[in-house]
């Protein structure tokens, strides 16, 4: 298994422990809800990582405008 892979199936494994606390918690909200909450912690990672990259930018001054 390459780092990658490894990396990809820890996430995985991250995202149906996060949907078993959920479904444990007995989700008291509505399906859609709970499927839109789902979706936007999958996409934090992905945003929280672009933030830094543009802090780090910022910081080292590489920023074009």
């Amino acid at each position: 298994m390459t780092e990658k892979e490894r990396e990809r199936e820890r996430e995985r494994k991250e995202y149906y422990l996060l949907l078993h606390s959920l479904s444990s918690l007995g989700c008291q909200f509505s399906l859609p809800f709970c499927l839109l909450l789902l979706l936007l912690i999958s996409f934090l990672p992905l945003r929280l990582g672009t933030w830094f990259a543009y802090e780090e930018q910022v910081v080292l001054g590489r920023t074009t405008s």
